[in-house]
């Protein structure tokens, strides 16, 4: 199965979400390393998750601490997600990088920050749950032009193919949610809009 676009799970926490977003062929999930997050998964959980999954790229997400290399030791990941604050951290570190910045921000970015060839894309969140993509449909068609963006946030069944076929955006985000009980889950909130995209 193939989707139309690229597509990263986020803040996976439970083997069922990461089974059924790797069976609906998203390109990466991601897993919060943050002990103080609420969506926060530790090694061995991750490690179990993982092993029982093929296909999606690994994302370790860092958002909210610094001190990440203590972290990241213990888990098995292909790229690292951090705030685009944080960049300057990594200077000199072989690691593949997700940049999180706010869409408020994404006017600022520069060409010359997509001279580093360890940035896949800039994932983009909003800091106000009011805004929406349509608001910023202007500021996506021009800056998609020349930045991959990942949108992660106003994603919906309504909006999702429009956005996906009239602007350059390199994919969209999605969050996963906690199991209703051990083994049971509601996909409905991926599946409106994965089954959107399948080709």
């Amino acid at each position: 199965m193939s989707l139309i676009t690229f597509v990263k799970i986020s803040k996976i926490s439970n083997l069922s979400d990461a089974r059924y977003s790797a069976g609906m062929g998203v390109n990466q999930i991601g897993i919060c390393a943050n002990p103080s997050d609420k969506n926060y998964i530790d090694p061995e959980l991750a490690k179990d998750i993982i092993q029982w999954i093929s296909g999606p790229e690994i994302v370790l997400e860092c958002t909210g601490f610094s001190n990440w290399e203590s972290i990241g030791e213990k888990y098995s990941y292909s790229h690292v997600q951090i705030p685009i604050s944080d960049y300057p951290l990594f200077n000199g570190k072989e690691i593949k990088l997700i940049l999180e910045i706010a869409i408020e921000e994404v006017n600022q970015l520069i060409p010359s920050i997509m001279d580093d060839n360890r940035i896949e894309y800039f994932y983009v969140i909003s800091t106000k749950k009011e805004n929406t993509v349509e608001k910023y449909r202007d500021v996506l068609l021009s800056k998609s032009q020349n930045f991959p963006l990942v949108i992660g946030f106003g994603i919906s069944p309504e909006n999702i193919l429009e956005l996906v076929n009239s602007t350059d955006i390199y994919g969209i985000a999605l969050d996963g949610k906690n199991e209703l009980k051990p083994g049971l889950a509601d996909y409905d909130h991926l599946a409106d809009v994965l089954e959107l995209l399948e080709e």
